[in-house]
């Protein structure tokens, strides 16, 4: 089977369709001529992604999504679009805006611009070229996106792995729409991808919201777009940095609806925080600060009629968004969250093991390529947590390119030095009340999410928000205080600082630099080596049990594996379920798992990985072991030994 479907490649271009008509209809005919560009992106974004949400689980209600139905949403969507563009002379007024006040570059600003586009393009070729491969992604993020394909719903169903279930889902529904229009998950990474993108913009927009200048915006950009975990990420299927981009949104909107506390605002404000909530867990609490402050500005307005419709708007959005996730969860947890509370969130037991936990995730920064450094540091961090009535545990991995390890000590280095700039600034006279306001909302959202999160050695994926959400504060104090020219080297700098994790990123390189990298470029290396390349150990087990299943002719596979083995190599490598494969989790016991269960699932081999020297499964005896992958089938379909 092809890998991806070339007659359908276009209708991926649906969404961004809408997307584009969508900002273009906010930005053009907004009767004040001022509304900035940025604004206009994050407001289409939202609704995007909002319908993006809501169109799965209407569809999935009916069992209905499938590319189908998901191509004719996305087709009526963009019709309604296209319509009031014309209806509104949309494209007249675009030009006439551009016209009166047409867009000014300068050199420096160009050759900044030619240079985040350049590192921006080279990420999209990794994520077109490069199969799924993040360990996450191989256990849960892919595997529910093809159970929710072959079952067209996002309704519950049976799995060894249940954070399948339970986890926030949207990034994954994302994933879902690109691969319901084109057949395959050739463009799997383009949430992140385009989050990225997005991001950027946020990080603009909100630069130019705290009053700073040209200069200070593109620092703020280079500072956003060089963060290592950042740039790892962007070609992956993880949901950092679409948790990243509707904070950064969610920042806006505050700002924006305090400036002018409008109906606009307030519904922007709820879809970025309901898309951020359906998105990751942690975004709850980096959101805390925020919702916290947008709860203050609407009771001091309570007595206007207007301000209780606004907070209505925005829990009505929440609600909207949210509503099928918790009741899934609801129905098979009897929690909203699921299991995933207790799992991943504990309070510190006081203000000193508070501290402890800021301490061990600032901490995290400071790995190094020496081990015995690293080991000391590590004592140190121990002891110091110890003696504040923290954790003591505390560990470094130096894995400088790894999406799972990946730090920011350059950028924790900026922040710093940017407090000291404002300091500076303060005292020369110059007006950061804004920006200083925004650096406590940005350092209320890191105490949120330290003070309920548990601290875990790869935590340092899970800062790539904080460290967004610091961008616009940190362009706008250096660009401030440096000289212009220092301030657009510096921007440079970063741009180039960049090009390590652009070019080298452990899994998914732009060039072979082993064993810095587990693979060759992926513009060379097969794409099914570059699936495992975190599992090369494992490659000829899984190729060795899939091309078995492949050449039997069998199409109902049943998988018994352990909670955390990867499941989704199995679908990518029998091209499931679009080949006409389906797969179902077979051994689950749990009895509110089992109840999904299809009884009329009837399966004529089952691939297992905990089956040990067992003989037989359920009548189908076993046909081949693969280094620990054990295969059983029917006779009808397998030459038994």
């Amino acid at each position: 089977q092809p890998r991806f479907h070339e007659n359908r490649r276009m209708l991926a271009l649906l969404p961004l369709l809408f997307l584009l008509g969508a900002a273009a209809l906010v930005w053009a005919p907004a009767r004040d001529a001022r509304r900035p560009w940025p604004e206009a992106a994050l407001l289409a974004a939202v609704v995007s992604g909002a319908l993006a949400a809501l169109s799965a689980e209407a569809l999935g209600a009916f069992q209905a999504l499938a590319p189908g139905p998901a191509a004719a949403f996305w087709g009526v969507a963009l019709a309604g679009v296209g319509l009031l563009l014309w209806r509104r002379r949309v494209l007249t007024h675009v030009r006439q805006r551009l016209r009166a006040s047409p867009p000014r570059l300068g050199p420096a600003e160009a050759l900044f611009l030619l240079g985040a586009a350049a590192i921006a393009v080279s990420l999209l070729a990794v994520a077109l070229a490069s199969p799924p491969n993040n360990n996450d992604s191989l256990l849960y993020h892919m595997s529910r996106v093809v159970h929710w394909a072959q079952n067209r719903s996002l309704r519950h169903y049976p799995t060894q792995f249940e954070p399948q279930l339970f986890f926030p889902p949207l990034a994954e529904i994302l994933i879902l729409h690109l691969r319901l229009l084109v057949g395959d998950d050739r463009l799997a990474a383009l949430p992140q991808w385009f989050a990225l993108v997005g991001s950027l913009v946020a990080v603009y927009g909100l630069t130019r919201l705290l009053r700073g200048s040209k200069v200070a915006a593109a620092l703020a950009a280079a500072f956003a777009l060089s963060l290592p975990m950042g740039l790892l990420q962007a070609t992956s299927t993880q949901n950092d940095y679409v948790t990243g981009f509707w904070l950064l949104a969610l920042a806006y909107f505050t700002l924006r609806w305090f400036a002018s506390p409008s109906a606009t605002y307030a519904l922007g404000f709820g879809l970025g925080l309901g898309l951020g909530m359906l998105t990751k867990g942690t975004f709850y609490a980096y959101a805390l600060p925020f919702v916290l402050v947008m709860a203050f500005g609407l009771l001091r307005r309570a007595r206007r009629g207007e301000a209780w419709l606004q907070a209505a708007l925005i829990v009505l959005a929440v609600l909207a968004i949210n509503a099928g996730f918790w009741m899934r969860n609801l129905q098979t947890y009897g929690h909203p969250l699921g299991p995933a509370v207790g799992t991943f969130a504990r309070l510190p037991a006081g203000p000193g093991a508070f501290a402890a936990n800021v301490i061990r995730e600032l901490g995290l920064n400071l790995a190094t390529p020496s081990e015995s450094v690293n080991r000391g540091l590590e004592a140190l961090v121990s002891r110091t947590a110890a003696s504040l009535g923290g954790e003591a545990g505390f560990q470094l991995t130096w894995l400088w390119n790894h999406e799972d390890f990946a730090g920011y000590p350059l950028h924790l280095a900026l922040a710093l030095g940017s407090l000291i700039a404002l300091s500076v600034l303060w005292r020369r006279g110059e007006s950061i009340a804004r920006v200083g306001r925004y650096f406590l909302l940005a350092s209320a959202a890191f105490v949120s999410y330290t003070f309920l999160l548990i601290w875990q050695p790869f935590n340092l994926r899970l800062q790539l928000p904080f460290f967004l959400l610091l961008a616009p504060g940190v362009g706008f104090a250096l660009g401030r205080w440096l000289p212009r020219r220092l301030a657009w080297g510096l921007a440079y700098g970063l741009l180039l600082a960049s090009l390590p994790w652009v070019l080298l990123n452990r899994t998914r390189p732009m060039i072979d630099w082993r064993p810095r990298t587990s693979v060759d470029s992926v513009f060379r290396e097969p794409p099914r080596s570059v699936l495992l390349a975190n599992w090369t150990d494992r490659r000829a087990a899984f190729w060795g049990a899939t091309d078995e299943l492949r050449e039997s002719g069998c199409r109902r596979v049943g998988l018994w594996i352990d909670s955390h083995d990867l499941e989704y190599p199995f679908w990518w490598l029998l091209d499931a379920p679009q080949s006409g494969v389906r797969i179902e989790a077979v051994g689950v016991e749990a009895p509110y798992l089992a109840r999904y269960a299809d009884p009329a699932f009837k399966p004529c081999a089952v691939v297992s990985t905990v089956a040990g020297g067992r003989e037989s499964w359920k009548g189908l005896p076993r046909v081949g072991d693969f280094q620990g992958i054990v295969l059983f089938g029917d006779p009808a379909y397998f030459q038994v030994p």
